[in-house]
């Protein structure tokens, strides 16, 4: 079954804001991010943070962690000293996620975004369950991490799951597949 789109005029698109001034286009509240010339938007029916992230771990001073990540992050014993793990690069980008859900840049309290039991996927997976708390209160969230091709890690944190019916497989799309053709204008 081909989907038919409804195109509208450029000078037609209205981007409204809501109340947290994060983007939204008619029930359409959408969020977008982008590493090493990679973008990822994600559009969903409540407000959402996303965040890409390569799969890097040099982009880190593991000497830079302890100002990141919350000692429950960590999950060091005492003395000692932290490595750069995929976690911490899923973590980084459900705390990045989660200030874009909110519209504040917030990196004076970044160590009290606290998400725990972050376990990286292997290429093509999707994991979908971490425990969060937010300047010590456990968050009723929904939070999901992708990894693509093993090279990014996406994040996605949102107050509730997606419903059965909005539901869809994450999937890339040529620019091809979203820019009409001549014929189509």
């Amino acid at each position: 079954m081909t989907r038919k789109h409804s195109w509208r005029q450029w000078d037609k698109i209205h981007i409204g804001r809501t109340p947290h001034g994060k983007p939204i286009f008619g029930d359409l509240n959408y969020n977008v991010s982008k590493a090493d010339g990679v973008v990822v938007l994600v559009g969903y029916s409540n407000r959402v943070g996303i965040d890409i992230i390569a799969n890097n771990k040099n982009q880190f001073n593991a000497s830079d962690l302890k100002g990141l990540f919350s000692a429950r992050e960590l999950g060091l014993s005492s003395g000692e000293k932290p490595i750069v793990e995929e976690r911490h690069l899923v973590g980084w980008a459900y705390k990045e996620a989660y200030m874009k859900f909110i519209g504040v840049p917030d990196w004076d309290s970044i160590t009290s975004y606290e998400f725990l039991e972050v376990n990286p996927p292997r290429p093509a997976e999707v994991f979908k369950e971490c425990t969060v708390f937010i300047r010590g209160v456990r968050q009723e969230c929904y939070t999901e991490v992708h990894n693509i091709d093993d090279s990014y890690f996406v994040a996605i944190y949102a107050m509730n799951a997606p419903e059965k019916a909005e539901e869809k497989d994450f999937r890339r799309l040529k620019l091809q597949e979203i820019i009409p053709t001549i014929q189509e204008i």
